[in-house]
């Protein structure tokens, strides 16, 4: 088994595992907001991997950032790419995975990865659901830069590269 092949393996793994909290415990109050759900898990995935492989952290995040931007920007390119915010669907597929995590990753870039996992922490609920709303509140409390709370709307109801 090549180290690719095990990254790959590993990246099953621990977005099964992330969604233990982004999916089970927590849930979208709503259909259109399904994309948090794995957007959280593809993102979480990555932290859960650097401890799984912690001697190769940077190749590992190196490598996962690599193919979910690739992912990400190919399907959002494509004649069939939607909003990441769609009434009909469809919910489960390249879009809300890649962009979803692109798009909490770029808001973490951003704001650092410390305080972005505290403002997650602090605007989720105990439990049970919530809505696109929490990643729009936590770019809004950034006192990192303030284009990130303008941004967002757009990059969750938009498609298109």
């Amino acid at each position: 088994m090549t180290t690719i092949d095990k990254v790959e393996a590993a990246r099953v793994i621990c977005h099964e595992v992330s969604h233990q909290w982004f999916g089970d415990l927590v849930s979208p109050k709503y259909w259109d907001d399904l994309f948090l759900n794995e957007g959280f898990a593809t993102y979480f995935m990555r932290i859960a991997m650097a401890k799984a492989f912690p001697a190769e952290t940077s190749f590992v995040d190196a490598e996962v950032l690599r193919v979910d931007r690739e992912k990400a920007l190919k399907l959002d390119g494509s004649a069939s790419t939607h909003p990441l915010i769609t009434l009909e669907g469809p919910f489960f597929d390249g879009i809300t995975y890649q962009k979803g995590a692109m798009l909490l990753r770029l808001i973490s870039d951003v704001m650092g990865a410390d305080v972005f996992r505290n403002e997650i922490s602090t605007k989720l609920p105990a439990k049970w659901n919530y809505t696109w709303i929490i990643p729009l509140r936590v770019a809004q409390n950034s006192k990192v830069d303030d284009r990130i709370y303008w941004m967002v709307p757009e990059e969750m109801k938009g498609s298109g590269a």
